[in-house]
């Protein structure tokens, strides 16, 4: 089943029911989406062993297309699925016999790099500031920056699964030799600051100088007086106007920033997806924006 969220306060809402065909293995992540056609593409796998696309059409119709069979060495999936889409590379946890095994892998199935730690039971997986953590169902969160010291904390809960948006993942494995792995390109996206009392700012980044951008701006809920972008971008929002679009175009470092501000009917708990619809110089980006005012 699939449910509308909203983070703060948190709700949950029911919005259809998926039929899949079989029951999927452990382990989930998104691929892509668009909120606007309410279309995806997740990760999971079948049987625990091979790793499939689930493309999901915006009535409820869910096709399944084998990606790669795990390797068997390591086990199936026991854990969790984490997609960065900068690298285009999955990290799975899996589980042969103690201890787990943490895995990269590229969408061919080719094993990029993995080792096995000397830990506890891990199972959701999840980026912060570049850096993979895994969090076991024994109260400890694992950093996984380097194979020969994981560093772990105690945050007192049992997590058995997690997950977030493609936009915050950027992270990959140290390689299995110890050595620092490749950083992730550079590619145009958009970010957007924590708002505080309805106040932030959007930033675009890693663009081209000069180039110009069309974008879109569609609300989630009309429970809101309005949503104002000030200069350069220049744009309302309100609950008549939900959705709008927008041309603009970048400084000459390939960047633009804008203050916004929200103002809710009651509470802040509301976002807006922005995305690139189409732009002058190089192709779309493989991540859009999410910006959220709280």
């Amino acid at each position: 089943m699939e449910y509308n969220i909203t983070l703060t306060p948190f709700t949950a809402v029911y919005n259809r029911t998926l039929e899949i065909g079989e029951d999927p293995g452990f382990g989930l992540c998104v691929l892509s989406g668009d909120t606007i056609s309410n279309t995806y593409d997740l990760i999971a796998t079948t049987s625990g062993s091979t790793v499939a696309k689930y493309s999901i059409d915006s009535g409820s119709t869910v096709t399944m297309t084998p990606l790669f069979v795990l390797d068997p060495s390591y086990g199936a999936v026991d854990g969790d699925i984490m997609y960065n889409p900068y690298s285009e590379h999955l990290i799975i946890t899996q589980y042969n016999g103690e201890p787990f095994q943490i895995t990269e892998y590229d969408l061919s199935g080719t094993v990029i790099s993995g080792f096995t730690p000397s830990v506890g039971w891990l199972e959701g997986t999840f980026c912060y500031n570049g850096l993979t953590y895994v969090a076991g169902n024994d109260g400890q969160t694992y950093l996984t920056d380097n194979p020969y010291l994981i560093t772990s904390f105690n945050t007192g809960y049992n997590v058995n699964g997690s997950s977030q948006s493609p936009n915050c993942i950027s992270s990959s494995l140290p390689l299995s030799d110890g050595g620092a792995p490749p950083p992730p390109p550079t590619e145009l996206q958009i970010t957007s600051s924590v708002s505080s009392n309805g106040a932030g700012t959007l930033d675009i980044i890693n663009g081209e100088p000069g180039e110009t951008l069309k974008l879109s701006f569609q609300m989630t809920t009309s429970d809101f007086t309005s949503l104002n972008f000030a200069s350069p971008m220049v744009l309302l929002l309100d609950p008549i106007h939900m959705y709008k679009e927008k041309i603009i175009t970048l400084d000459g470092s390939g960047s633009l920033t804008s203050t916004y501000q929200y103002n809710p009917t009651s509470g802040y708990g509301a976002s807006c997806t922005v995305k690139i619809l189409t732009r002058s110089i190089g192709t779309l980006p493989v991540l859009q924006g999410i910006t959220s005012v709280q």
